[in-house]
């Protein structure tokens, strides 16, 4: 039977702070006192209850690993079969049955090998990138201005070209600058201007109205031009020009301006203590 603890007999409860056992040879020969003795014996019961204990505790796990190698008997001998199938040898496909794994793995490598060759070599000549072709989505609205299937075709070699006919929706245009596209004159003061490009040929797409203007200045001339990129003249506006001068001078310069909604808005503002004269006219459109 298993060995147990030894206990102490009934009412002989002993306890010792000894460490180490005490031999009667080194006590000059003579018997140990009986507390040495008494010592000795309770640290060799110490001990061997310290081997009973740790040895119940292994024999308890190792039933424990026992029970836990018998419930993978099935998962080990499916490992077996799957390592003898992997050695004996299958085919990735009909023409390689019967090679081993390894030699399939090596002709997979070179089947990647010789398709890394290829890539970029079998392109047709114009193709712009590879052997497919892309063709963009016709939108329904324009995007930026501009969309596949309406204002730009892009053929099966990737080319891009603008159509003839049609509309040609952020392509710049030009106005004729003559009298005729004259959008306004003034004197000093301030004037808003709300000018409808599509009045002068531009498409209600474009984006940037191209515009000059001159001013005719008197003693003391001085012009300032601010545009907004908003339906209405609210806030500040952009500056987009500004002179002041104490001697009487011409002026011409051109500036953008954005559109929305068809329309350019513009203030001038001429600033003299004479009647100045500006003539603001419509050049083009982007």
């Amino acid at each position: 039977m298993p060995q147990t603890t030894v206990s102490q007999a009934t009412g002989h409860v002993y306890s010792t702070i000894n460490t180490g056992l005490k031999y009667r040879t080194t006590n000059s020969g003579n018997p140990l006192a009986h507390n040495d003795v008494d010592a000795n014996f309770e640290l060799l019961r110490a001990a061997v209850n310290g081997l009973v204990t740790d040895h119940a505790s292994q024999a308890s796990s190792l039933t424990t690993l026992s029970t836990s190698i018998g419930s993978n008997d099935t998962d080990i001998a499916a490992l077996q079969t799957s390592v003898s199938s992997i050695s004996s040898g299958i085919g990735t496909d009909s023409t390689n049955t019967g090679q081993t794994v390894w030699q399939n793995l090596a002709s997979i490598d070179a089947k990647a090998s010789l398709i890394d060759s290829r890539i970029g070599t079998d392109v047709p000549t114009g193709a712009l990138f590879t052997d497919t072709v892309y063709t963009l989505p016709v939108a329904n609205t324009a995007i930026g201005g501009v969309k596949e299937g309406g204002d730009i075709d892009i053929d099966a070699d990737g080319n891009m070209t603008l159509k003839s006919s049609g509309s040609t929706i952020n392509s710049p245009g030009w106005a004729n600058p003559s009298a005729n596209n004259l959008v306004q004159s003034g004197t000093t003061g301030t004037t808003n201007i709300t000018f409808n490009v599509t009045t002068k040929g531009a498409p209600s797409t474009a984006t940037w109205g191209i515009f000059t203007i001159d001013h005719t200045g008197s003693s003391f001339p001085g012009m300032e031009i601010r545009v907004w990129a908003t339906n209405s003249f609210s806030g500040g506006g952009a500056k987009v020009f500004k002179n002041n001068s104490d001697k009487s001078q011409d002026m011409a310069v051109q500036f953008f301006c954005p559109i929305v909604s068809s329309n350019c808005r513009i203030r001038v503002i001429v600033f003299s203590p004479d009647p100045d004269q500006f003539h603001l006219h419509f050049m083009g459109w982007i």
